[in-house]
């Protein structure tokens, strides 16, 4: 087993977060977690995502203030990568700039909508 991440509302883990996105995420999934809409395969994503935002995602909760800290993050991350002015190697976490992308976007686009992230393992 591993983790599963799942968006879902700050104040109720059983509601759903709507919202739009201005591509289709490309995230790794697993059998209870979808491709970045709605959840994504947390345990693929773990150790980059503690690397840039210095944020476990081995969380029951992570609260919608931090989930907007790990965006800007992971925002300026994608910057630095894609303008090639950043010394982290994304292989060395078995990921690619698209993924970073969609990473950052994913994270974007529900803290923008009030979401908290919520881990099962």
């Amino acid at each position: 087993m591993g983790l599963d991440s799942f968006w879902r509302s700050e104040e109720d883990p059983e509601q759903h977060v709507e919202v739009e996105f201005p591509w289709e995420p490309q995230l790794c999934g697993g059998i209870f977690s979808a491709h970045g809409c709605d959840s994504f395969r947390g345990k693929v994503y773990s150790s980059l995502v503690q690397e840039i935002t210095g944020v476990s995602l081995y969380q029951e909760k992570i609260h919608n203030k931090v989930v907007k800290e790990m965006a800007d993050k992971l925002d300026a991350m994608y910057v630095e990568v894609n303008a090639l002015t950043s010394d982290l190697d994304l292989a060395e976490f078995g990921r690619d700039k698209q993924e970073l992308r969609d990473l950052a976007m994913v994270f974007r686009t529900y803290a923008d909508a009030g979401a908290a992230l919520y881990g099962w393992w």
